[in-house]
This record gives C-alpha cells, sequence and structure tokens, in this order.
C-alpha cells in the first residue's frame, strides 16, 4: 500500500499531530501528537481538507477532527457528466416548398441541457421544440453542464430529416426524340430531358399504359399518342404532351450543284454561291453557315473567301449539305524562264496576250517568216542526260508531259513545288494594340511594319480575350497617341481599355503571286528517239494552259556537238537557283584554240636588270557555234552571263559578249564568243621569291622612282 503522512497543527492542544493515510484502503492507520511549543502555530479547524484523492466515481477527503486519530476519510460520490438523446419526434412540412415541419427532442442526463439545430445556427436553446421548418436533413445537438466539481461539458448528437407529405408540382416535360415510322410499327418516341427542380424518381407511360421507369418507347405505329410523366412517390404530380409519330416521308432533298464564284478583285469581299437543289417536299430552304441561318433565295452575294457548309432543307424538315470553298482573288501566272536547257512557248491559256509570230509565244517549229524557207531543228540531248525544268506558276496542277514526235503520250511526270511564296503565314508576337479613337483600334510593331500588310487584308488576334478575333485591316496610316512615331494597321474594334495592350497577331499574305516548281528528265529512262514535251496547269479559278516545248532528238552520243553546263552563285535570269539547278545544253560547234595569252609585270632594278613581279598564262580559244535557231543563240548569249559555265566539262569565263551573225533567207545563224578557260597556269611570282612590289621599296612624292632601304634598289620606270 501507499502510505501517505499528514502533519496539521491542532488548535485547542496546541500539539502537532501527525497522520499516517493508506490511499489504497482510503483510512487512517496510525498517528502521533508533538507536544511543545512549535512556531508557526497552524491553526485548523475541524472538517478541514488536508488531502484529496480520485477514486473511480468517487472522491476520497481526508478531514481534521480534534479527538484521536484526529482525522477521517470522507467519501463522496462523484456526479458523472452524462446526457443522451432518447428520441425525436418529427412533423412533417405539408409540401416541399412549405416550412411548418416541427422537432421536438427528448434527452436525459445529469445537469443543465441545452438543444441546437446546427442548420439554424450555433446558439443553444433551453426549449427542446423547434417549429417552422422547412424539409431537409438536419443535425441536431444535446448539451450538459456540469455544474459541481470537476465541472465539464458533454454532448449528444444526431442526424434526422424532415420531409414533406406532398409536393409543389412543376414538373414538366422537356424535349422529346421522334423517330418515324416506315410503314410499319417501328416509331419510337424517346423523352430527351425533363424540367424536374426536386429531383425524385419519375415514371412514364404513353395513353393508358402501363407506368415504367424508362422514358423510350418503341414498336409504335403511326398516330398521336399521350405521353406522360409524374414522381413515382407523388403521383399526383404529372405533365403530359400529345406527340404525333408520322410515317417516314421518302427523303429525297437533293443538292444537284454549286456555282461558285470566286473573289472578283483583290480583298474585295465579293464571291459568291448559287446552290441548285431538288426536293418533292417544297419549299426548300438554303443555307451556307451549316444551317445556322436559312433563307428562302438560293444565291448568296458578297461572299468573303474561306471554307463554308452549304445545307438545305425541304418542308418535311429533309436535309442535304456539302462543303464548298470561295477562293481569294487571284490572277494566273505562268513564267517559264527561258535560260532553262528546254525552251517552252504557252500555246494555250489566258496567259496569251499576242498573236505575232514571235520569240516568245511561237515555236521556232511553227514559225514563218517571209522569203525564210521552213526549217525542222531539233535540240540535242543524250541518254546520259538529267534535265531540269524549272517555272513558276500560281496553278493548282501542274504536270509534264512527254510525247513522241508523232503524239504518243510516253510519259507523265509531277513537278515539285520547291518554294512556296502564296499563302504564307507570319506570325508578329507581342504586337502592341492602342486606341485610334471612333471604334477603332490601331496596331504596329517594336520593328515597324512589314511592306507585305495591305488595306483589306484580314488577321487574327490570340493571347488576349479582349481583342481576340478576325480583322479586316481598314486603313494604313501614321499612329496617334501611345502609337505616335508608327505605322499602323487600323480596324473596326471598340477599345477594351487600358493604354497599351499586347497580344499575338497572324496573317496570310502571298510573297510572291507564284510558287517555284521543278521537275527533271532522267532520260536514261526513254528511248532513244524524237520528242517533244507539253507543261499542262488547272486551277478551278481560271482557265487551263498548255505551254510546248521546242522538239528535241534524244540518242546515244551527238559528235560535233558541245555541251554547256551553266549554274549561278545566287538567284538570276528569274531562275532560283539555291534549289541547286544546274542546266545543260548540247549544240553544234567548236573551240577554236589561238595562241596563249597572258600578263605580265616587271621592273629594272639599279644594275639595269629586269626584274619580274608577276606573270600569268592564259588560254583564250574562240567558241564558235553554226546554223543554230534563234532561240538558241539568245540563250547562249545568258548562259556566257552566268558566273559558272563550262564546255566540254571544261570552266570559262568570258572575255567578250556573245555575238550572232543572220542571214538573208536563211532561218539559223551562227554565234562566235571568246573565252577564258579558269585557272589554266599557276601564276609566276617575283624573282625574289615571295617579296612583292610593296615590300621592295616606296613610291616617293615627287617622282615615280622606287627606293628601297635594304638594298638601295631604284628604278626610273614606271610600274605597269
Amino acid at each position: 500500500m501507499a502510505i501517505q503522512t499528514i502533519r496539521y497543527w491542532n488548535a485547542s492542544l496546541s500539539n502537532k499531530i501527525e497522520v499516517q493515510y493508506d490511499d489504497v484502503t482510503h483510512t487512517i492507520v496510525s498517528g502521533s501528537i508533538y507536544v511543545g511549543v512549535v512556531v508557526p502555530i497552524i491553526l485548523l479547524s475541524a472538517g478541514t481538507i488536508i488531502y484529496t484523492q480520485d477514486g473511480i466515481g468517487y472522491l476520497y477527503k481526508v478531514r481534521v477532527q480534534n479527538t484521536a486519530p484526529y482525522a477521517y476519510v470522507d467519501i463522496i460520490t462523484e456526479n458523472v457528466c452524462e446526457v443522451s438523446i432518447d428520441s425525436v419526434a418529427i412533423s412533417n412540412a405539408s409540401t416541399n416548398e412549405s416550412t411548418d415541419g416541427s422537432i421536438v427532442i427528448t434527452a436525459s442526463g445529469n445537469g443543465l441541457r441545452g438543444f441546437r439545430i446546427d442548420e439554424l445556427g450555433s446558439t443553444f436553446q433551453v426549449s427542446n421544440t423547434f417549429t417552422n421548418l422547412p424539409a431537409g436533413t438536419y443535425h441536431i445537438t444535446v448539451k450538459q453542464e456540469k455544474l459541481t466539481a470537476p465541472t465539464g461539458t458533454c454532448y449528444d448528437t444526431q442526424e434526422i430529416i424532415v420531409g414533406y407529405d406532398d409536393v409543389v408540382c412543376e414538373l414538366e416535360l422537356g424535349s422529346i426524340e421522334v423517330i418515324k415510322a416506315n410503314g410499319v410499327s417501328d416509331g419510337e418516341i424517346n423523352i430527351l430531358t425533363v424540367v424536374d427542380p426536386i429531383g425524385l424518381e419519375l415514371e412514364y407511360r404513353l395513353d393508358a399504359g402501363a407506368w415504367q421507369s424508362a422514358g423510350s418507347f418503341t414498336g409504335l405505329a403511326a398516330g398521336t399518342y399521350n405521353v406522360q410523366v409524374r414522381y413515382k412517390d407523388f403521383t399526383g404530380c404529372t405533365d403530359n404532351r400529345d406527340v404525333d409519330v408520322n410515317n417516314l416521308v421518302t427523303c429525297d432533298a437533293r443538292i444537284t450543284g454549286t456555282v461558285i464564284v470566286h473573289e472578283q478583285s483583290k480583298f474585295a469581299d465579293d464571291g459568291a454561291v448559287t446552290i441548285n437543289a431538288t426536293s418533292t417536299h417544297t419549299p426548300i430552304l438554303y443555307s451556307i453557315d451549316d444551317g445556322a441561318n436559312y433563307q428562302a433565295s438560293n444565291s448568296f452575294e458578297g461572299v468573303a473567301p474561306g471554307v463554308y457548309i452549304v445545307r438545305i432543307q425541304d418542308d418535311e424538315g429533309c436535309e442535304d449539305s456539302l462543303t464548298v470553298e470561295v477562293f481569294k482573288f487571284k490572277s494566273p501566272y505562268l513564267e517559264i524562264p527561258i535560260i532553262n536547257s528546254h525552251r517552252f512557248v504557252i500555246t494555250d491559256g489566258p496567259m496569251i496576250t499576242s498573236e505575232l509570230q514571235n520569240f516568245d509565244n511561237r515555236l521556232f517549229d511553227d514559225m514563218t517568216m517571209p522569203g525564210v524557207s521552213v526549217c525542222k531543228y531539233r535540240q540535242k540531248f543524250i541518254l546520259d542526260d538529267v534535265i531540269p525544268t524549272q517555272f513558276r506558276s500560281n496553278y493548282t496542277t501542274n504536270v509534264l508531259k512527254l510525247y513522241t514526235e508523232a503524239g504518243v503520250l510516253t510519259a507523265t511526270l509531277t513537278p515539285i513545288k520547291k518554294t512556296s511564296n502564296i499563302n504564307k503565314t507570319a506570325l508578329h508576337e507581342d504586337t502592341n494594340f492602342a486606341d485610334a479613337g471612333s471604334g477603332e483600334v490601331q496596331a504596329f510593331f517594336a520593328a515597324g511594319l512589314p511592306d507585305y500588310f495591305e488595306v483589306g487584308q484580314d488577321f487574327t488576334i490570340s493571347g488576349l480575350v479582349s481583342l481576340n478575333g478576325t480583322y479586316e485591316i481598314k486603313d494604313i496610316r501614321a499612329g496617334t497617341g501611345a502609337a505616335v512615331g508608327y505605322t499602323v494597321l487600323v480596324f473596326d474594334k471598340a477599345w477594351p481599355g487600358g493604354t497599351l495592350l499586347q497580344a499575338d497577331l497572324s496573317i496570310i499574305y502571298d510573297a510572291e503571286p507564284f510558287d517555284i516548281y521543278e521537275v527533271s528528265m532522267i532520260m536514261s529512262l526513254y528511248a532513244a528517239g524524237k520528242y517533244y514535251l507539253t507543261l499542262e496547269g488547272s486551277d478551278i479559278q481560271f482557265d487551263p494552259y498548255t505551254a510546248q516545248s521546242e522538239p528535241f532528238e534524244l540518242a546515244t552520243s551527238w559528235p560535233d556537238t558541245m555541251k554547256i553546263i551553266n549554274y549561278n552563285f545566287e538567284d538570276a535570269y528569274k531562275i532560283q537557283y539555291s534549289t541547286g539547278i544546274q542546266h545543260t545544253t548540247r549544240v553544234e560547234g567548236y573551240l577554236d584554240w589561238p595562241k596563249p595569252g597572258g600578263e605580265r609585270t616587271v621592273y629594272q632594278d639599279s644594275q639595269n636588270r629586269l626584274r619580274k613581279l608577276q606573270e600569268n598564262v592564259t588560254r583564250n580559244p574562240e567558241l564558235m557555234v553554226e546554223a543554230l535557231p534563234a532561240y538558241l543563240l539568245e540563250k547562249l548569249a545568258l548562259i556566257f552571263g552566268h558566273d559558272y559555265f563550262t564546255v566540254d566539262d571544261v570552266e570559262y569565263q568570258t572575255e567578250e559578249d556573245f555575238d550572232s551573225e543572220y542571214f538573208e533567207h536563211d532561218a539559223l545563224g551562227n554565234g562566235t564568243c571568246k573565252l577564258r578557260q579558269v585557272e589554266f597556269l599557276a601564276e609566276n611570282t617575283d624573282d625574289a621569291g615571295d617579296v612583292n612590289i610593296i615590300e621592295i621599296g616606296h613610291l616617293t612624292a615627287d617622282s615615280n622612282e622606287i627606293t628601297a632601304d635594304s638594298d638601295e634598289i631604284t628604278a626610273d620606270q614606271t610600274i605597269n
């Protein structure tokens, strides 16, 4: 056991008393009295509590008494905090929208009790009754406050539901799908939506049939049906609607064709769409915005370039649709540069502007000249050649066709687009926007306005909700306000506020009115013989074209001809040489070899000896061509103007212009050109090794003498 020693002073006896207390048995086991004067004297009256011990459900207190053994144990029953909700009496609200429900709470326990419904606030009330309640779920709480020691508060909670005895009926049928019968009992009614503010379980029926949980009814013959819905637990709340199930008609609404007028001038938005359609169930309505809007007329004017879903609808609701596109304005463009290995002439198409017989729009093979006999000339190629052709076109489709001289189609080749200049997209990030006043906004760029912007173009803004959208450029002018000092794009838009905004701007434009195409002929794929080519193109916006080449003859070899290859280091002669294209031409002719030439520079030293500073020996042949048509002579003049050309695989450059010569009553002519072979011999340096004239001496200000500090060389001659 645990013995506790308790000391106190007896006031009347003036003695100190010591008590031994067993805190297990809660008894006094012994006591002693000490006689004598003790300071200080503690005055304790009888009944004073000198020790307290908690027990299970009890309190043990040791109290003073003035007789032996001078203390006793007082056992006190402890008040335990406890509360319990015994029952809840619930009265439902009269309807789902009424507030006349009530709750009465019965609870038991020790101490003062309070009652609360959490949904109504945090304050406890003395009354156990709550009234004027709407239907719903409530959390009730009862608390007990224990006032005697040890004090405390305890709670009990419970969740209850206040129901309702009836409903305010707001149930309505929503959308209903009807599938027409096809002459037999195969129609359907499907209830797709119901307006149900309460969200209770529903059931459905047709006419006086049985109620069911699903809102679909199948196997129906043509006729009128009363569709009904109600709450399963409140059957008095219903809604109904009469629905007709008709026999399916034969839908024969068809779009038979469309007539598209593409934009007629640049940025005019003046395209047109005409929809031709038929149906046995007239009238027919027409739409070009996928049915968002219909009109009685089948013609739509003032249509901007873009993709449209055209749709028709007849009197029975039968529809048909297709997608059409109105293209932005463009003029036909085709150009086949004459420097190509093959010479082409446009023989059919909208690009032909003159009927005159000249070198630009007549094949040499077809030309007739007064007093000149008709001449048949065929260009020369061998089986080892690979002959490319580069051209400029904005036609949607371009093809190259190879024909025998008798007109038999031998091959069809598809040109490859090398450079796309049409419909390029430019993205300008962090474009600046400012208020232009009068319901307009101005856009400008820190680096300045690119030159491809034009009035009438459409552009798109993204990345800023207040400005996002597609707009038309109304004007290009000097900026105002926050855009002073810039050239700005002006468009219609109410300014959303602020001084300066930034967003991304994208635009589609044409860098050039054409794309660049190339097509190569690998001659080894074809048999030796006589051929010609046609380049053909088609486009939905204008008439097709045909360009025909001069005839050519393919053989294993061509004696007495020269092979000339040429290209340029930069784009020139309307050819984009950056694609790697090289031209090959074979002509009748030869190189006439003169004596070697050269250049030299010498000076006379102080001992009257000639010193050689530099000498360069050159090879300077003269190219001679004979009996060539004028278009080939013209092409040679262009070839020799290129940065690089070879004759029979040797690189040359020209010393003089190409000279051509024609004769009376002869369709063919001759030509000559003086050439210099590139890097024929290495240069020779001066006799003093690597020392050059500048290192040897310097010119004096008063004369042409050259002096040298090292060897006092003096030259009286002027250096050439």
